[in-house]
């Protein structure tokens, strides 16, 4: 994954005042949007504040990773991994420097066909498709209507590197959509 990010930094990166990183500036997008954004990691605090609110324990996959990035946008929102969002404001520094919420995607947007004890962690912005954790470390996509499986992996590591992989062949080096219609879902 950070070899993918690292492909863009020639056009220019920015570290944000909490640590975030945002690699790749792409003027095409917005005056102030990069391709890539990683996140410091989450506060034991937020993975406290994260269960609470969804009532029950994060995988241990998925705590692990919050433990080193609090999520991941790649690709311009192609690919967002969710996290702990401290707060809500609207300022460019808060926009920037925080991933999209765990919590919301887990409770009050919680789809009806997804079982118990999964979490939606992530999401593709084509469709909302959610990324899900499920049965302990697997990952699975699904319809995000229906529920249906997909696409899937045996850990989030392996969903990460081989969707950063794949998902760099939409984009070309200046970090512009080769076809802003194509389908980004897993499988094309």
């Amino acid at each position: 994954m950070v070899s993918v990010f690292s492909e863009y930094e020639a056009l220019g990166c920015k570290t944000m005042k909490n640590g975030a990183r945002l690699f790749g500036k792409v003027p095409h997008f917005g005056q102030r949007a990069y391709l890539h954004a990683t996140y410091p990691p989450c506060p034991e605090e937020g993975i406290r504040k994260i269960e609470s609110a969804v009532g029950m324990k994060l995988p241990t996959p998925l705590r692990q990773f919050l433990s080193l990035s609090n999520g991941l946008e790649v690709f311009f929102g192609t690919l967002s991994i969710f996290g702990w969002r401290e707060n809500f404001k609207r300022t460019e520094e808060a926009v920037q420097s925080q991933p999209y919420s765990i919590i919301t995607p887990n409770t009050v947007e919680r789809p009806a066909w997804l079982g118990e004890k999964y979490w939606i962690v992530g999401s593709y912005n084509w469709d909302g498709s959610p990324v899900c954790v499920e049965e302990g470390s697997r990952i699975r996509v699904r319809d995000p209507d229906s529920g249906e499986i997909l696409s899937e992996w045996k850990t989030l590591n392996d969903f990460l590197k081989s969707e950063a992989v794949r998902l760099r062949k939409f984009f070309d080096d200046d970090g512009k959509e080769i076809d802003e219609d194509a389908n980004t879902l897993p499988g094309n």
